[in-house]
């Protein structure tokens, strides 16, 4: 019995990520990393460089975290990461 929105609805709204994808994420396997990267579109962070540390995982990309780099430099440093793979 459900009595309200489901917990995979709600963080769908949050976060953009389509609630099939949040349930099984096999779901998002032919989506391209830069589709899984506008999830991130709106995201506010406390440093700059999270809003690109955050899609890690999601785009299957791995690179050392290094702050003071700015959110520039290390969106570049994540697309060289993406493009390598």
């Amino acid at each position: 019995m459900q009595t309200g929105p489901s917990l995979e609805d709600r963080i769908s709204k949050v976060t953009a990520i389509p609630q099939a994808i949040l349930h099984d994420y096999r779901e998002g396997d032919n989506l391209t990393a830069e589709e899984k990267m506008q999830w991130a579109d709106g995201r506010e962070t406390t440093r700059a460089e999270d809003l690109s540390y955050c899609l890690l995982g999601i785009t299957g990309a791995s690179m050392n975290i290094r702050y003071g780099d700015g959110a520039e430099k290390t969106r570049e440093r994540l697309l060289q990461k993406i493009a390598k793979r």
